[in-house]
């Protein structure tokens, strides 16, 4: 869910709500329908509730034409409250909920081994559980000649630094913002893109309503 506010208060401070919508949110999600909506081929390999958020993502996913034969099902679906400033800078807070049973299965494994690029959720890398789980479908997407798309997440730059090393190192395209960047290294964001840059083949830095800087 998205709310609109007028500031970010302070903790214990009160602010106002000028909009809200809910919607399908997490980088693989959103990635997944949007080029499916542009007619690209596409499939979501995740975990959601079986619950009513998890039939609403379900028949959306479907409405776009996103492949969910990889989708399983496990406790509750998870969600983030997204708080939107006038500047259009994002606080977030997520519940992961039944994104964390997400497992490697068979029809996974074959999956990643057909795809031309898959694209990881750097939440993934945050979770103790879900961590060797990412790396792993990194590297058996390497090895298969596959593309691996790395989406940071707020959470990249206070990974361990071997964790983020070892991501970084399995990474065709990186997608942070400069935030996440900033947090990345000791230096600037731009200092710390020059330094991953040469590292990652492709660094796309998501600059907010600005766009997006491609390096």
């Amino acid at each position: 869910t998205q709310y609109w506010v007028e500031r970010i208060p302070a903790p214990g401070e009160d602010a106002v709500i000028t909009a809200r919508q809910v919607n399908t949110g997490g980088s693989a999600a959103n990635s997944a329908m949007g080029l499916a909506w542009l007619g690209a081929s596409c499939g979501l390999a995740a975990c959601i509730g079986e619950d009513g958020p998890g039939g609403v993502i379900m028949d959306l996913l479907y409405k776009v034409g996103v492949d969910t034969r990889l989708i399983q099902f496990s406790g509750h679906t998870g969600y983030v409250l997204s708080m939107i400033d006038p500047t259009g800078e994002r606080t977030m807070f997520s519940y992961r909920g039944a994104a964390e049973a997400t497992a490697l299965t068979p029809a996974l494994e074959e999956a990643i081994t057909c795809a031309k690029v898959v694209l990881l959720s750097g939440y993934m890398l945050s979770n103790p559980y879900q961590a060797p789980l990412a790396l792993d479908i990194a590297q058996r997407a390497r090895v298969a000649g596959v593309h691996v798309a790395l989406d940071a997440s707020p959470k990249f730059g206070s990974l361990n630094q071997d964790l983020r090393s070892a991501a970084l190192a399995l990474c065709d395209i990186f997608l942070p913002n400069r935030d996440e960047l900033t947090a990345s290294g000791p230096g600037t964001w731009e200092d710390n893109l020059q330094v991953i840059g040469q590292q990652v083949p492709c660094v796309a830095v998501k600059l907010g309503g600005a766009g997006a800087l491609l390096r």
